[in-house]
């Protein structure tokens, strides 16, 4: 993931609460992804998250 690109995360009105400050289920889904994705695959994340 580059910073200064960004994360291309999408946020639709259905994706946050009635207040717009909370995620909604789908808002947390695509939360859930997202963090999944880089533990998963930054170099530094990977070697304590992926640990057997």
């Amino acid at each position: 993931m580059d910073g200064a690109q960004g994360g291309q995360l999408a946020w639709t009105c259905d994706d946050v609460r009635e207040h717009g400050t909370h995620p909604s289920p789908s808002g947390r889904q695509k939360v859930a992804a997202k963090l999944l994705t880089f533990f998963k695959t930054n170099a530094t994340a990977k070697l304590w998250f992926l640990r057997r």
